[in-house]
Order: C-alpha cells, then sequence, then structure tokens
C-alpha cells in the first residue's frame, strides 16, 4: 500500500457530507454553551459550574477551576484572552489568561442568565429571565439592567452593529425585541411563532435566524427568518419537529440547528431547505458553534461534546493501490468508470451533497458505463469500495 499525504475538506466550493462523531469530555454534567476562539482553541461550560477548556480542537478537554457551583449557560470570547461565562443566580465570571483563572463580576440581579455578547472590548450585553437585560461599558466591571416594556424570559442576545441588536425567549410564545439606541430602548418584533424561540443568529446587517420549539405531547420544531431587520419574520421548514435550542451559520448561505433528541439539521441555501444530519447520539444538544467552514462543535447532556469536519493538519493514511477516473466529467447522460488496475465485483456508490446514496452499481471490469439521466443536475459523490471497505472518493458533475 503506498503512503501518500493528503488533506479531506469536508467543505471546498460545494457542500459535501460532513460525519458528526463523539468526543470525550471528561465529564457527566451537562453542557449547555461551546464557544472556539480558532480550530484548536475552545470551551464548553455547563452544569455545576463546569468549566472545560481544549487546546486541540477537542481531542482531549481539561477542567478549569472557576469559583461558582452555579450552572453556566453561556460562554464567549472577545479575543484569544478575554472571555465571559454566565448562568444561574445573576452568575457572571470573567477570564483574561484564555481561561486559566476566572474570577466573578457583580451582575445586580439574582434572575438566571443565559446569553453573553459584546460589540467591543468594553461594551457587552448579558440577558436572562424575568426579564433581564445588562449592559456593561467597562469591560463586565458595572452592569445596568436595561430591561424591555414587558416581562419576558430572554433566551439569546445578539448584535449586529454597536447599536442593533435582539434578543428572543418566550412568555406565552415566542418573543423577539430589537433595539437601534445600544440598548436603551427596545422594540417588540412579531415572531409569528406561539412556541419559545431559543437561539438568534444573523448572517448579515439584515438577514437573520431564531430557532425554538416545544417538547412534550405535541413535539414541534421552529425556525424563523428575516430579511429585513426583523421587520417580518417568516417561518421555514425545519426538517424535524424536534425542538431547536441553537443554530449556527458558518455564512450567508450554510447554517446548522441543534435541537433534543441528538437533533441536528443544515441548509446549504439560506434556509430555503433544512436537512437531516444523523449526531449519533440521543442527547440533548444544548449549543452549536463552527470556528470555521470546516470545523463545527455541539455540546449537550452527559456532557456529551460532537464535533464535525476534519483537521487541516496533514495526515498520513493508506491509499488504496486501484485508482478511478471518472469520463467525461462533467458529464450529461453516460459516464464511465475507469479503474488504473484489474479489478473484480468493486461496489460503487454515488452520493449526493447531502451522503445520501442515490445510486449503487456493481463494476466487474476495469471499464464500466454508467447511466446518469435519472439524477438530476448538481454534484455528486463516486466511492469505489473493495473488500467492504471505502477506498476512493471522487467527484461529478452532471449537467
Amino acid at each position: 500500500m503506498k503512503k501518500l499525504l493528503l488533506i479531506f475538506l469536508c467543505i471546498i466550493s460545494f457542500n459535501s457530507y460532513c460525519q458528526w462523531t463523539s468526543l470525550t469530555s471528561g465529564t457527566s454534567d451537562m453542557l449547555f454553551s461551546v464557544y472556539f476562539t480558532d480550530v484548536n482553541n475552545g470551551y464548553a461550560v455547563g452544569g455545576n459550574g463546569t468549566v472545560l477548556i481544549t487546546r486541540n480542537g477537542g481531542t482531549s478537554w481539561n477542567a478549569a477551576s472557576n469559583p461558582t457551583s452555579d450552572d453556566l449557560n453561556s460562554v464567549y470570547f472577545r479575543n484569544d484572552s478575554i472571555g465571559y461565562a454566565v448562568g444561574w443566580s445573576g452568575r457572571i465570571i470573567k477570564t483574561i489568561n484564555r481561561g486559566l483563572n476566572w474570577f466573578t463580576l457583580p451582575s445586580g440581579t439574582l434572575q438566571q442568565l443565559h446569553s453573553i455578547c459584546f460589540t467591543s472590548d468594553s461594551v457587552g450585553y448579558a440577558v436572562g429571565w424575568d426579564n433581564v437585560i445588562l449592559k456593561t461599558t467597562n469591560g463586565g466591571n458595572t452592569w445596568v439592567n436595561k430591561t424591555t416594556s414587558t416581562l419576558e424570559f430572554w433566551q439569546s442576545v445578539v448584535f449586529t452593529s454597536a447599536d442593533t441588536g435582539y434578543v428572543v425567549g418566550y412568555n406565552n410564545g415566542g418573543r423577539i425585541s430589537k433595539t437601534i439606541d445600544g440598548g436603551n430602548t427596545w422594540t417588540t418584533q412579531t415572531g409569528g411563532t406561539n412556541y419559545s424561540l431559543h437561539s438568534v443568529f444573523f448572517t448579515g446587517k439584515d438577514t437573520g435566524y431564531a430557532v425554538g420549539g416545544a417538547t412534550g405531547s405535541t413535539n414541534t420544531s421552529v425556525i424563523i427568518k428575516t430579511v429585513n431587520g426583523g421587520a417580518t419574520w417568516t417561518q421555514q421548514t425545519a426538517g424535524t419537529t424536534r425542538e431547536l435550542n441553537s443554530v449556527h451559520f458558518t455564512d450567508r448561505n450554510t447554517g446548522y440547528a441543534v435541537g433534543y433528541n441528538g437533533a441536528i439539521v443544515k441548509t446549504v441555501n439560506g434556509g430555503a431547505n433544512w436537512t437531516v444530519q444523523p449526531s449519533g447520539v440521543t442527547a440533548w444538544l444544548q449549543e452549536v458553534y463552527f470556528p470555521d467552514q470546516n470545523s463545527g462543535f455541539a455540546v449537550g447532556t452527559q456532557g456529551k461534546i460532537l464535533k464535525t469536519g476534519v483537521s487541516t493538519n496533514l495526515a498520513e493514511i493508506s491509499a488504496p493501490d486501484t485508482h478511478l477516473t471518472i469520463i467525461p466529467n462533467p458529464v450529461m447522460g453516460n459516464a464511465h468508470l475507469i479503474f488504473d488496475k484489474p479489478i473484480k465485483n468493486v461496489i460503487v456508490k454515488i452520493t449526493d451533497i447531502h451522503g445520501h446514496d442515490v445510486k449503487t452499481i456493481l463494476c466487474t471490469s476495469e471499464k464500466t458505463e454508467i447511466n446518469t439521466d435519472q439524477l438530476s443536475s448538481g454534484v455528486y459523490f463516486i466511492h469505489a469500495i473493495i473488500d467492504s471497505k471505502k477506498t476512493e472518493t471522487q467527484k461529478i458533475i452532471i449537467q
């Protein structure tokens, strides 16, 4: 077997299927939030004051000491060194040395805090239950409550500029409020859903998404989208009935949402369609985060941490002796699969960009003709399998 140095990319100029795998977190506490400052350095927080740190892209996690045993619901880093976490009993903690040490900041509230973000090194916001919207202008040293006009249970906050921000939550249905003056005043928006909203994410100044739903006698998932700064929100088809807790986009078109019973859905067209991705777990996934387009992480119950994507470091792997060529490529109609060495009974599977099998072929000689007329135009992948092992993958473009 030849040894080749290969770099496998899960996302190139098109979307391909990425598998989610479980990582060893070292804790059984529920994890509520995850944040990475780059593909290697990440943080996860959760029950009983758990703070986990990885320096190798999630391969290993170490517990950090911190000054609280309160559940921590959200973690956010302003830069490589300075980060914050918020949780129960109005708890806000801060690190200035990459999570090695944490200290408590006075929040002025005993309410649960569920989300935190910063618009600059000095200005930040934390939101939570009983209508709490806190603002700091000095890096967290002091906080002022900028409440909205009605009682809400806020779950998530995001700012698209220094002055414009959104909060989502629930109180007898999904709630959304917007500020355009740095949190001094808030205006209620109509989300068009009677279900709780748990997470909000904007891909640009005016385009954003919020997710939520319900779990119980009726399982319901909610994804809503705005393209006009929240003036109107429209429902999207989620592709699942499971309640969704978190949404994150890697660009204006590609996004992920996670939720209960291991639910993961993905869109590659700005939410026009969402497709289910198998997570391999039944954990209640609480948050998803992508430090770049190729690497993503999700956290949830029982200390569960999932990862998708492949390290961009070079890795030495075994390469097959048999190589496959597709002629012509791109193709319209018939194409030939040509192996450069004699073969016998090689199984070839064609998958779409979501990893779904669309065609299986048995190749009995070095040259096999296939017909693509029944496949829609687009990008597909051909996997040559020998001895029940996937040995080579080639992209094929069908016109």
